[in-house]
């Protein structure tokens, strides 16, 4: 479980910094202002914040492993279709679609954490926190780096990937 945890906080806080990384990009591609910029980003996380409410609420009643499992497929499925992106309307959906993915994570995670860790909840939340980080880290270098490389799309349809992995694993392989 804790390597579950850990490779799946990194992950979903990846899914939190994709846009940021690649955003500069995504605007001079469609010709667009801070504005828009701001409004994509916005729209991203009140999408998380909103239905993160929405998933807490589920995951006291249905399984957080489901619902986690369900999180990872919207995520990936939301990245990779923005991959196909040619619009900016298209492009927005698509990562609507992501951020509602997202937002299962954390209210789902944070509660099997707790039920999982009998002793040393701080130590145990540290070591949790600190692969979140990591990923965040992991961003800004392997996809700067990778920009060079691929274009924004590449880099969305790479971000796709890890979250089906761990979809799959969530569901084979649940834990008390």
């Amino acid at each position: 479980f804790t390597t579950l945890s850990h490779a799946s906080h990194a992950v979903n806080d990846i899914y939190w910094f994709v846009i940021p990384s690649v955003l500069p990009v995504i605007l001079v591609e469609f010709d667009l202002g801070y504005g828009w910029a701001g409004g994509i980003l916005t729209s991203f996380l009140l999408t998380i914040a909103a239905f993160s409410l929405i998933f807490g609420h589920f995951s006291d009643r249905f399984s957080r492993y489901s619902i986690m499992s369900l999180g990872f497929i919207l995520a990936s499925v939301g990245f990779f279709l923005s991959g196909f992106s040619h619009t900016v309307s298209t492009l927005v959906v698509t990562l609507l679609l992501a951020a509602i993915g997202v937002s299962t994570y954390h209210p789902s995670m944070y509660a099997t954490v707790d039920e999982n860790a009998q002793e040393k909840r701080g130590k145990i939340y540290g070591f949790f926190e600190f692969w979140g980080v990591v990923g965040i880290l992991g961003v800004f270098f392997i996809f700067g780096s990778l920009l060079q490389m691929v274009d924004w799309r590449g880099i969305f349809f790479l971000t796709a990937i890890p979250g089906i992995w761990l979809a799959f694993l969530f569901i084979r392989k649940p834990f008390p």
